[in-house]
C-alpha cells in the first residue's frame, strides 16, 4: 500500500531500532503464509482464489468468512484513505475559501469525494486499473522529494531514535503488517502464472525489494524528523519549499487515484446481486442507474465515517493487525492444518502450531493497542 509506505517513518519511530526486525519478522510470516496459501492449492487442481481455499478447507462456513473479512478490510482500508486525504489536506498552503462551513479537513474530504464518486463508476477495471498506476508513479515521485528534502533542503538525517519503545511498540505492528496486507491475492496471481514453478523466486523477490525500499524509507525518513514524524511524512516536510508543495499534493491524490479499485469489487458484487434479483439486463440504463447509485451510496458513507474518525494510524493499525494478520497468516495456516491433518509429519505440525500461537499473539497485541489508539 502506497500509504503505508508514508507511514513507514512514524512505526520507525514508534517502535524504534528493533521496528526493523519486526518488519522482517512480519514479512517473514506473511511469505509463509503465501507459501501455505499455494501449498493448499496444490491438493486440488480446481483451486484457484483465496476463497476456495476457506471452502475447501471449511465446506460449511470458510468462504462466507473470508468474503466476509474482505469486504471489511476493504472498507475499512478505503476509511484509512479518506481519513488520510482530510490529514494531507492541512498540511497543503491552499488558499481556497471554505464559507466559514467546513475547516480544511472536512473540505478537503468533500473535494476527494466529488473527485472519486465519478471515478468508481467505470464498469472495466481496465480504466479502474489506471487509478492504480497513477498511485505507484506518484509513490515514488514522493519518496524521492522527500529523500532529496532531506539531503538538500535544509532538513537534514541528524535526529536520533532509541533502539526499542517498550510502551509503543505494540502500536507498530499493524503498521507493518498493513504494509503485507495484499497477501490473499497472490493465490489468483499464482494460478494465473504460465511457469508456476517460478512462483516462489518471484515471491521473494517482491516481499525482498518491498521490506527493502519500505525499511529504508522509513530509516531515513525517521532521521529527519525524529519523535515529531506525523503519521504520514508529508505532513513534516517545510511548506515553504517547491518540493515540500509537490510531494504534499502528489500524496494527497495516491489515497483518491486508490480508491476506485478497491471500492470496484464491492460495487460490482452490490449490482450483481441486485441485478440477479430484479432480472435487470446488463448494461441497460437502469443497471447503469443502479451502479451509480451503489457506488456513489456506499462513498457517502464511508465518508461520513471518515469525518467522525479522524485517527489514521489508528485505523491502518487496527487494519493490519486484525484483519490483515488474519488473512495473510493466521487464517492459511488453519486451512493448511486443516487440508492437510493426516498427512502432516508431526514435526510440521508443531512448527505451524508455534507460528500460529505467535501470529494469534501479535494480532491480538496490535489490535488492543489500535482500538485504544482510535479511542484516545
Amino acid at each position: 500500500s502506497g500509504v503505508s509506505t508514508l507511514a513507514s517513518p512514524y512505526s520507525m519511530v514508534t517502535s524504534g531500532y528493533v521496528g526493523v526486525g519486526i518488519c522482517i519478522g512480519i514479512g517473514l510470516f506473511y511469505w509463509c503464509g503465501v507459501l501455505l496459501m499455494i501449498g493448499c492449492m496444490q491438493y486440488s487442481g480446481d483451486i484457484s482464489r483465496y476463497t476456495l481455499i476457506a471452502s475447501t478447507a471449511f465446506p460449511r462456513w470458510g468462504r462466507l468468512i473470508t468474503s466476509l473479512l474482505f469486504y471489511l478490510e476493504t472498507l475499512c482500508t478505503l476509511l484509512g484513505f479518506l481519513i488520510a486525504v482530510g490529514d494531507l489536506a492541512q498540511s497543503i498552503p491552499t488558499h481556497v475559501h471554505h464559507f466559514g462551513l467546513l475547516n480544511t479537513r472536512e473540505f478537503a474530504t468533500f473535494v476527494a469525494m466529488v473527485v472519486i464518486v465519478p471515478a468508481t463508476w467505470f464498469e472495466k477495471l481496465s480504466t479502474v486499473s489506471f487509478f492504480s498506476l497513477c498511485c505507484t508513479l506518484g509513490l515514488l515521485f514522493v519518496m524521492v522529494l522527500t529523500i532529496y528534502i532531506g539531503f538538500f533542503g535544509g532538513v537534514g538525517f541528524k535526529a536520533r531514535i532509541p533502539l526499542v519503545r517498550t510502551s509503543q511498540i505494540s502500536k507498530s505492528i499493524g503498521i507493518y503488517s498493513f504494509g503485507y496486507g495484499s497477501a490473499p491475492i497472490y493465490p489468483s496471481i499464482y494460478y494465473s502464472m504460465r511457469n508456476q514453478g517460478s512462483f516462489t523466486l518471484v515471491l521473494s523477490i517482491a516481499f525482498g525489494v518491498f521490506t527493502a525500499v519500505f525499511l529504508l524509507f522509513g530509516l531515513l525518513g525517521s532521521f529527519m524528523f525524529g519523535f515529531t514524524t506525523a503519521p504520514l511524512i508529508t505532513q513534516n516536510l517545510p511548506s515553504h519549499l517547491l518540493a515540500s508543495r509537490l510531494a504534499s499534493w502528489v500524496s494527497f491524490v495516491i489515497p483518491v487515484s486508490k480508491f476506485p479499485l478497491l471500492m470496484h469489487p464491492i460495487t460490482s458484487d452490490i449490482h450483481e446481486i441486485i441485478a440477479r434479483k430484479f432480472t435487470i439486463q446488463p448494461k441497460s440504463l437502469v443497471s447503469i442507474l443502479i451502479r451509480v447509485v451503489v457506488s456513489s451510496f456506499t462513498t457517502l458513507v464511508i465518508m461520513a465515517i471518515a469525518l467522525g474518525l479522524p485517527k489514521f494510524a489508528g485505523i491502518i493499525e487496527f487494519v493490519g493487525s486484525s484483519i490483515d494478520m488474519l488473512l495473510g497468516v493466521i487464517l492459511p495456516i488453519v486451512f493448511y492444518m486443516k487440508i492437510y491433518q493426516f498427512t502432516l509429519p508431526r514435526a510440521h505440525m508443531v512448527g505451524l502450531v508455534i507460528m500460529l500461537l505467535v501470529g494469534i499473539c501479535l494480532a491480538v497485541t496490535g489490535t488492543i493497542a489500535s482500538i485504544k489508539d482510535i479511542l484516545a
